[in-house]
């Protein structure tokens, strides 16, 4: 997984970043079908499925879930299923219940945590010391597939606790056949903020 973060400009006071992430494994050119359901949107490439992308209001930030390979074993960890964990998978050395299979997201916007998540904080145990932000599906402005590549366009609002939104972040996500990679691209905008404090944390996507 490659990570860039980098500042483009400065437009009417605000900081404007550009965030991108990529993955990527090697296969043959294939189709690519995007199937379009309640809160999610499946990928599928040459027939097969091959992760979910996820935008439910319940959650705190899209991602997607599971990864497969091109013979269709599952390559990343089973939870958590929403926000819901198991005794069982408590016990996982790499228990972190926020850590979804694929996802981008920072660690500090304006003083709050939008890397863990509120749903998850009895897990924490007294670690995570900010409040807690989300984002929150505006819209999906688009879901086509293709011959060799699909994309996915959708816009985010990035609310603080009392619902106040302190950005908008435009994000736009492609899987292509060839070679089973998943990019996604996402713009920063900044609204109604004094002191910014951005940092973003690097990790890879939990694996089994």
């Amino acid at each position: 997984m490659r990570q860039d973060t980098r500042c483009i400009r400065r437009r009417q006071g605000f900081w404007v970043p550009a965030l991108s992430l990529c993955l990527g494994i090697a296969l043959h050119a294939a189709p690519v079908e995007l199937k379009r359901g309640d809160n999610k949107v499946d990928v599928v490439i040459g027939g097969q499925p091959f992760t979910t992308y996820y935008f439910d209001s319940a959650v705190a930030k899209p991602y997607l879930m599971p990864l497969r390979t091109a013979s269709g074993v599952v390559i990343s960890r089973g939870f958590p299923v929403v926000n819901t964990v198991s005794g069982a998978d408590q016990k996982s050395p790499y228990f972190e219940p926020h850590q979804r299979p694929l996802y981008f997201d920072h660690g500090d916007i304006d003083g709050l945590n939008f890397w863990a998540e509120k749903a998850f904080d009895p897990y924490y145990h007294g670690h995570s010391h900010q409040a807690y932000g989300r984002m929150a599906l505006v819209k999906l402005e688009d879901s086509t597939g293709g011959a060799e590549a699909g994309t996915i366009r959708a816009l985010f609002n990035l609310l603080a606790p009392s619902g106040r939104i302190i950005a908008e972040k435009p994000r736009v996500s492609s899987s292509k056949g060839t070679g089973r990679r998943v990019s996604s691209t996402a713009t920063l905008l900044l609204m109604q903020i004094t002191d910014l404090s951005l940092s973003a944390i690097r990790k890879k996507a939990p694996l089994q």
